[in-house]
């Protein structure tokens, strides 16, 4: 942190992953990590999983389960729910 106040950081490479599966011709389940390797950078890792329900071709229902740690060993997990549509 700056004396003015404001972050500052280095440059950082950061690694992601992601993988989905249809499991029905209406549902999907995916997983994803985010910051592999927990490479030092002003967030932490990152990881969750969701299923997505087709309702038609356009609308669609959507729940993720996601948990984070920050730098300073502090969690923060939660679980979201929504609604869609694909244009």
């Amino acid at each position: 942190v700056r004396k003015d106040g404001g972050a500052s950081q280095d440059a950082y490479f950061v690694s992601n992953a992601f993988a989905a599966y249809q499991a029905t011709k209406n549902i999907s389940v995916h997983l994803n990590v985010n910051n592999i390797f927990n490479q030092k950078y002003l967030t932490g890792l990152a990881y969750g999983a969701g299923v997505t329900y087709d309702l038609s071709k356009t609308t669609y229902l959507n729940a993720d389960y996601t948990k984070y740690y920050d730098r300073g060993d502090q969690k923060l997990e939660g679980l979201t729910v929504g609604v869609g549509y694909r244009f």
